[in-house]
């Protein structure tokens, strides 16, 4: 094998700079024709039925392979009350080249959509097996099916709010994988993304997510799943000491359910108020106290029987707060003309939000049924299902919801704030949404599909008016 790496750096090279094309069993690699499988020396060369262009020597040691995909969103926005934008947008134009090297593989995926290069998977992962191995570099957590299955894989346009709001992002951290015929595991160390807003010290986690399959047979899948995750918030500067642990926050966000209009809708902000410095020299800036870390939990079952399957998730989220009493003390003094006063927390704690954990969920339920061709197949490298890659019919539906509320019972809300008999509650309104979506999926083949989608979504919220939209949308994704 004295050629594989010259090899390798041409097909490499190919992918970027011109196109492959394959005509009947007839391949070109750059400007050189290859007639059947095995004609480059120690190489064979294939198109998976996924549509991708790999290269794999002979020892079976080596692999290339390239792809990407190329998604157009379109769609009608009906506007409630607030003004909506509706139209066109490239949503993806991804490429991807994967590496395998014996026991080692490399994954490098970039999209190009919106006019900017942003990066998506770039991974190193070291494989003990064909089913265990360790893996390093910027990608999805291993946390909720839903997030974890590609847009390509996706029957609907639009994710559902509950995963889009509470699931772990891309992050850049190390994990280890493990699955046989009976289960999956993953579980990994976090840190934060690629990109780093402010100063101070960023956030961490551990997250991981475990599938049992009870049933494996022909035409017929079931499984249970859980997923456990736990992340120090990010800070948001230093304070006067240069400490940053009352400077931390997390944000739950959600919008409508469509790349079209990016709008946010909803928002759980927890952390510290006032200027972007939040150097903790106001009690305005303190008034609300600030995140220290986040629990979540996310139940999952899917079902495959021929050529019908259901899905179900839900999603549990809690949020610890901190109050810096000792420096809203030293603060309130100082306005009292520098007194004792006041002497002790409870002498002033109504004024100021108690700092209780606060939760937060959300669930959805899905179904799928292909009206002809096609088939469903489940992926055991990932635990989600296959992508179907013959022509079909799909029709679809799914109901999600998704609360941003941890209001108490024996709470008033007025002029933006929450209060009890003890004065201010700690009560946080971010709102709620609803929605029902309805999507036809036709494939034409393992290279192009188009879906047509209508939703319903409906937002319940304390701090605007209450929206109910409808949206009609449609998607062409080309695979590669």
């Amino acid at each position: 094998m004295k050629n594989n790496y010259r090899y390798i750096i041409i097909i490499l090279i190919s992918f970027f700079a011109t196109t492959t094309f394959a005509q009947d069993d007839e391949w070109f690699v750059g400007d050189q024709k290859v007639s059947d499988a095995g004609s480059l020396e120690g190489w064979n060369f294939s198109r998976a039925s996924s549509g991708r262009f790999s290269m794999k020597s002979n020892d079976g040691k080596y692999r290339v392979s390239t792809g990407g995909r190329f998604t157009l969103d379109g769609g009608y926005l009906q506007k409630d009350i607030t003004p909506l934008s509706s139209g066109t947008r490239i949503k993806e134009a991804r490429l991807n080249t994967s590496l395998k090297m014996d026991k080692v593989s490399l994954f490098f995926e970039v999209d190009f959509a919106g006019s900017k290069v942003t990066y998506k998977d770039i991974t190193a992962r070291y494989n003990f097996s064909d089913h265990n191995f360790v893996k390093i570099g910027y990608f999805t957590e291993p946390f909720s099916p839903n997030y974890l299955t590609t847009t390509e894989k996706v029957s609907f346009i639009g994710r559902p709010s509950t995963v889009s709001a509470f699931a772990p992002p891309r992050s850049l951290g190390i994990s280890y994988r493990h699955y046989n015929k009976y289960w999956w595991f993953e579980t990994g160390v976090f840190g934060d993304d690629i990109n780093q807003t402010y100063q101070g010290e960023d956030g961490y986690g551990v997250s991981g997510r475990f599938v049992g399959i009870p049933i494996e047979e022909e035409k017929s899948h079931l499984h249970f799943g859980a997923s456990v995750a736990y992340r120090v918030a990010d800070s948001r500067g230093f304070d006067e000491d240069g400490s940053t642990y009352y400077n931390r926050k997390l944000n739950y966000t959600v919008g409508l359910q469509t790349s079209i209009h990016t709008q946010k809708f909803l928002t759980a902000y927890i952390g510290p108020s006032g200027s972007n410095n939040y150097d903790q020299e106001t009690l305005a800036s303190l008034r609300n106290g600030g995140a220290k870390d986040q629990f979540q939990l996310d139940f999952e079952v899917m079902d495959i029987y021929k050529n019908f399957r259901w899905q179900a998730e839900y999603i549990y989220t809690k949020v610890n707060r901190v109050m810096n009493q000792d420096k809203i003390l030293t603060l309130e003094r100082e306005a009292n003309g520098g007194g004792l006063y006041p002497e002790k927390w409870e002498d002033i704690s109504s004024k100021y939000v108690d700092p209780r954990p606060l939760t937060f969920h959300g669930y959805l339920i899905q179904a799928h049924y292909l009206i002809f061709g096609g088939d469903y197949k489940y992926q055991r490298n990932t635990a989600t299902v296959r992508r179907v890659t013959k022509r079909a019919l799909e029709l679809s539906a799914r109901y999600n919801y998704t609360s941003l509320n941890d209001i108490d019972s024996n709470a008033t809300y007025y002029d933006g704030k929450f209060y009890d008999k003890n004065g201010v509650n700690g009560s946080h309104a971010g709102g709620t949404t609803s929605a029902i979506s309805v999507s036809l999926n036709y494939i034409f083949n393992a290279n192009f599909r188009f879906i047509v989608e209508y939703t319903n979504q409906k937002f319940d919220n304390y701090q605007a008016d209450d929206e109910n939209i409808n949206m009609f949308q449609g998607r062409f994704q080309i695979f590669f």
